[in-house]
């Protein structure tokens, strides 16, 4: 197993800087990493911020249609609690999330999916990412593009390897196409695991490190090149 963990490892960072190719390219994959990565230990360490930050949150916002100064806080701390839970779990999964997988790309948001985290960090004010969005059937329907994302990404991680060969083909360079394609293919497989198993969890609403190069795992076979635009 370690061998196999080490194996993987190294296929990774090897193709990360085979891909890059020019130097511009090669700083902004370390710049990547490195931002992913602190990230992901700030995030790991300080996530049980969220639930004292979120219960201040839920008292000072009160609930609406009570009547009652008293009763509108002590019940927007109890909702506040529910939501310091859930953030607090989301942000130090996620964040251990982005220690283990820092080396690898990902989708440049989740601005468009749900669950999301208030604020880069749980210090930040932000904005309060409701679920409802604005309606209860809008927010599944988000929930549910999360993990359309994720089984896309997993299933079609394969076609990465087909994809970055073809398009360095067409570029003339094959060779290259085919590391690229692997460090691609481990990225979208990642992605995706992420996606699925902690769909229920608030995640960050931009992800750090650099971007995939298209939006479907598929679209650099299908000669969709370079279109990832959100």
């Amino acid at each position: 197993m370690r061998s196999a963990g080490r194996l993987m490892l190294v296929l990774a960072c090897g193709a990360a800087f085979l891909a890059a190719g020019l130097r511009a390219a090669e700083d902004s994959y370390v710049d990547g990493m490195a931002d992913k990565f602190s990230h992901g230990i700030v995030n790991a360490a300080t996530g049980w911020m969220e639930l004292p930050v979120q219960i201040k949150r839920g008292y000072d916002r009160g609930v609406p249609y009570v009547k009652s100064c008293a009763a509108k806080r002590s019940l927007g701390a109890v909702t506040g609690l529910g939501r310091g839970v859930s953030h607090t779990l989301g942000r130090t999964v996620w964040g251990v999330w982005e220690l283990a997988t820092f080396w690898a790309p990902n989708h440049t948001t989740n601005a468009d999916l749900l669950l999301l985290q208030d604020s880069v960090y749980p210090w930040e004010e932000g904005i309060v990412e409701p679920f409802r969005c604005p309606t209860a059937q809008d927010g599944m329907r988000r929930i549910g593009m999360r993990l359309e994302r994720g089984l896309d990404d997993v299933v079609g991680s394969p076609f990465e390897i087909l994809g970055q060969t073809k398009k360095a083909a067409a570029e003339g360079t094959c060779l290259p196409g085919i590391p690229k394609g692997l460090y691609c293919m481990l990225g979208r497989l990642l992605s995706g695991v992420g996606d699925i198993a902690f769909f229920a969890l608030p995640s960050p609403v931009d992800n750090l490190m650099v971007p995939f190069a298209e939006v479907k795992p598929w679209d650099a076979w299908d000669g969709k090149y370079r279109n990832n635009l959100n």
